[in-house]
């Protein structure tokens, strides 16, 4: 039996850069050892473990079978030492030097981050964010990994066997730029919105023929469907960055998240919704180890803090369910809610 003084945390932090890397060489850049270094240490991990673990292949290497069974144990153990260097009493973001990985559409990027940053610039300095890809489809592999730390997601969205808590609710407003003729009126109709050629954003692959009419329609065209009325789009863009900077520069409107024409307030005008529109709930999601992780349970009151700030107070939200701010859920139903006003 292998004596428990041959592990160290060093051959721990080498063991869970392979699983995550499938590679020598990457890994030993994440570790920022040298490749001989850190095929050394790989060779301590197999004579300790009595396993070849890391099999060569065209790629890199792949884990055998009692790597795969190690991997979430060292995870663990790892992520307990962690919590070891946290101060008594919680998370210390003024000393913490510690990575975020947090999963999100562009809605974050377009409303939380730049006052997220500010508040990470004063009070956190040594914290590092990073906003990365949400695939539904990965995102419980990523998390179980530990390469994605929390997930701000739409709710219903959250993928089984993850955990959800509502953060806030975020409805619709119709922008233009400045210089738009409707931003001379106070209040618009549903025959002034219909009139104005419009752009709309679709973050989905454009294939089918059914994704292909589903680029340049959605919820806002039944809304005026139902009033008699129809809507010309005459272009369609993946993402809420672009969709800001084409109103700014034409004379295309969008219906678009309140706090994404709110943050974008000096380069776009904005009015409500001649109808009424139901919005969409956003979600904290983590994986369920991590439900009582002191450094995630402050990132996510500063984010709630960084939306507070955002000076566009949301309606209440007519089909928005009932909730309890806070509290984690496990995955509902499956309800597709769109952030781009379908």
């Amino acid at each position: 039996m292998a004596d428990i003084r041959s592990l160290d945390i060093a051959l721990l932090r080498g063991f869970d850069a392979l699983m995550r890397e499938r590679s020598v060489s990457r890994a030993a850049k994440q570790l920022f050892l040298s490749q001989p270094a850190t095929s050394a240490l790989l060779a301590r991990l197999r004579e300790v473990f009595a396993d070849p673990l890391f099999v060569r292949t065209a790629a890199g290497v792949a884990p055998t079978a009692r790597a795969e069974a190690l991997a979430e144990p060292v995870r663990r153990v790892l992520a307990d030492l962690q919590a070891l260097l946290e101060p008594p009493g919680g998370f210390d973001a003024a000393r913490s030097k510690r990575v975020f990985h947090i999963a999100s559409t562009d809605y974050m990027a377009a409303t939380l981050l730049g006052p997220l940053a500010a508040r990470l610039g004063e009070q956190a300095g040594g914290v590092q964010l990073a906003q990365v890809t949400p695939d539904v489809t990965s995102l419980v592999a990523r998390m179980t990994a530990g390469d994605v730390d929390a997930a701000l997601m739409v709710r219903g969205l959250t993928p089984r066997g993850l955990r959800a808590a509502p953060l806030f609710d975020e409805d619709f407003v119709f922008a233009f730029a400045h210089g738009h003729p409707l931003a001379a009126r106070r209040r618009l109709s549903a025959a002034d919105m219909a009139a104005a050629p419009q752009l709309f954003i679709a973050p989905r692959e454009v294939g089918s023929a059914a994704s292909r009419e589903a680029a340049f329609s959605g919820r806002a065209d039944q809304a005026l469907q139902a009033l008699g009325l129809r809507r010309f789009v005459q272009l369609s863009v993946p993402n809420f960055s672009a969709a800001v900077d084409v109103i700014e520069r034409s004379q295309l409107a969008a219906v678009l998240p309140r706090r994404v024409a709110a943050a974008a307030a000096a380069r776009i005008a904005s009015r409500e919704l001649p109808f009424e529109m139901s919005g969409f709930t956003m979600e904290w999601v983590l994986h369920p180890r991590a439900e009582h992780d002191p450094g995630l349970a402050w990132l996510r009151e500063e984010v709630l803090t960084a939306w507070r700030g955002l000076t566009a107070p949301a309606r209440k939200i007519p089909a928005s369910p009932k909730h309890s701010r806070g509290a984690f859920h496990g995955h509902g139903r499956p309800r597709r809610q769109d952030l781009d006003g379908r």
